[in-house]
């Protein structure tokens, strides 16, 4: 997966941090986490650590890799550590099929619109 950061830039776009809504987010490779296909950025490496030493009491709802359905994982919630980054399954049989053959999950099968530098940006809430 291409790194993001060079794309938010170009676009302008400016994040909070994900545990400190009063201030920005670091966008850069050292201050995001990942998990499945869910970006989280921090404004220090402290909270990104925090993050990632505890990914299901913050992550929310997140995108199964292998379905693309959005679920909750919990602590039942089957788990692979691939590439040093977590992926979490709706279930014991999409588990068993990213294991088969992660790497063709690693990157979702949609791709996002490039958009006119000058398109505004909507966010959604």
């Amino acid at each position: 997966m291409q790194d993001p950061e060079p794309y938010l830039d170009a676009r302008g776009v400016e994040l909070q941090s994900f545990f400190d809504g009063d201030h920005p987010a670091v966008l850069d490779s050292e201050h995001r986490a990942r998990v499945n296909f869910e970006l989280f950025y921090f404004a220090i490496e402290d909270e990104r650590k925090r993050f990632v030493d505890n990914p299901l009491a913050h992550c929310g709802r997140i995108t199964d890799p292998v379905t693309y359905r959005r679920f909750r994982p919990d602590a039942g919630s089957p788990r692979i550590d691939y590439n040093e980054q977590p992926y979490f399954f709706e279930s014991g049989v999409s588990s068993a099929v990213f294991a088969a053959t992660p790497d063709s999950f690693l990157v979702p099968k949609y791709k996002m619109p490039m958009l006119p530098p000058d398109a505004p940006v909507t966010r959604e809430r």
